[in-house]
């Protein structure tokens, strides 16, 4: 659309403006969502926290494997839960604003 010159320029200034807005707000939110993943070559149920564009996270059900994407290595890297339990529970409440 922006190499479009039949679109008028305040209509592609208009689309980056909305663009750009709908970016900042998925940049601000928090959001919990179930799903399924390959976790040590099993196809488990997760809840994934997703923070902002800062963190993207799993949890198994038993709480017993969690994981953070890292963008750096483009792939999921493995938490102790003993560590980040709590953090995780509490930042799943906080996005089902429980």
């Amino acid at each position: 659309m922006l190499n479009d010159p039949d679109v008028a320029t305040a209509d592609k200034l208009a689309n980056v403006f909305a663009a750009y807005q709908e970016e900042n707000k998925y940049g601000r939110t928090i959001e919990a969502y179930r799903g399924e993943m390959v976790v040590d070559n099993q196809t488990l149920p997760v809840e994934f926290l997703r923070i902002g564009r800062v963190a993207l996270l799993y949890q198994t059900p038993a709480k017993d494997r969690m994981g953070a994407w890292n963008p750096g290595l483009r792939q999921w890297v493995s938490l102790n839960p003993s560590e980040y339990r709590r953090q995780m529970h509490k930042g799943l409440q906080i996005a089902r604003k429980l």
